[in-house]
């Protein structure tokens, strides 16, 4: 990671055999992607080619300021796997002018709209560009609901996830949800992550407070779990909560992983008065999904997860 020669060649040699681990790959490409060498941006270019490790390598050209990135995995996106693609949107929203490119494929019809999650939405309006917001309100919707919008939600959803609704939820499949989308932050019955509030002894048995939680994670917040936009040297954008500044390093929670930030590197931090959480998380599912997810929140005992089903010959 300090540039080492002999020690990056050995890295390099691990990303690139296809016979060793692929979590070993995986993990000397993110080491590799720290560097800023045209060598390495070469690598990773060659990798997305790679079934294997195509995500890491996506991942990785996002500490790459490259006109060539966005045609480059997009061309690449129809034939990825789930998650190839959901790392070239997150690639392509760490940039305006990959944000740009983003927003064109959606226009174009190549990546499906609701494939850009409410917090990479909110993170490409963090670029403050009149042009690209303009273009996202368009092809996205508005990034933000008003006050009455959302009051107006809650209202609707109270009446429909009644008692009764709440018995029929598949409670593993409301575990998977909460897995996917709530775990990476809060932790329930001792599972999941610490950024945000631990929601085992919390009032999860009154939908009006999860909803109003759910709805609006904005409206009553700590300031340590307030989001800060962190501008690099290098013109990327990152948007989480600052776990921990050491002085020398930034410890810092996205929406989807933990990632340390060299302190030298950064050339603003904007804090801002929202949530990690995103916005707009429920009207990504399914009315069975919320009444699964909503089912296993207000649940009193930890739940098994669903089978996997095995895949045949």
């Amino acid at each position: 990671m300090f540039g080492g020669g002999r020690a990056l060649d050995e890295v390099k040699q691990i990303a690139l055999n296809g016979k060793a681990d692929p979590n070993s790959r995986r993990d000397a490409i993110r080491i590799l992607s720290k560097s800023q060498s045209p060598e390495i941006l070469a690598l990773l270019r060659k990798l997305v080619n790679d079934r294997l490790v195509a995500s890491a390598a996506i991942r990785g050209l996002a500490e790459f300021s490259d006109p060539k990135t966005p045609s480059l995995i997009l061309n690449q996106y129809p034939r990825m796997e789930p998650d190839g693609k959901e790392a070239v949107v997150e690639t392509l929203t760490t940039r305006p002018e990959y944000a740009n490119a983003l927003l064109a494929a959606v226009e174009a019809g190549i990546v499906d709209r609701q494939k850009i999650t409410a917090f990479q939405a909110r993170q490409i309006r963090s670029f403050n560009n009149s042009d690209i917001n303009k273009l996202l309100v368009k092809l996205w919707g508005e990034v933000r609901e008003t006050s009455a919008d959302k009051k107006s939600q809650i209202a609707k959803l109270q009446t429909e996830f009644t008692v009764d609704e709440l018995s029929h939820a598949n409670l593993s499949a409301g575990r998977a949800l909460f897995k996917k989308s709530c775990a990476i932050c809060h932790t329930l019955y001792g599972q999941g992550a610490k950024v945000g509030p631990d929601l085992t002894g919390a009032n999860r048995h009154n939908m009006n407070y999860l909803l109003e939680n759910i709805i609006d994670p904005s409206a009553t917040m700590l300031n340590d779990f307030k989001m800060s936009v962190i501008a690099l040297d290098n013109g990327r954008v990152v948007s989480g909560v600052i776990l921990q500044k050491t002085g020398k390093i930034l410890e810092v929670q996205t929406q989807k992983e933990k990632v340390f930030i060299d302190e030298s590197e950064v050339a603003e931090i904007v804090k801002q008065n929202l949530s990690l959480m995103p916005e707009g998380l429920l009207n990504q599912l399914s009315k069975t999904q919320i009444r699964d997810l909503f089912g296993y929140l207000s649940g009193k005992t930890q739940v098994p997860l669903p089978e996997t089903k095995a895949v045949g010959p």
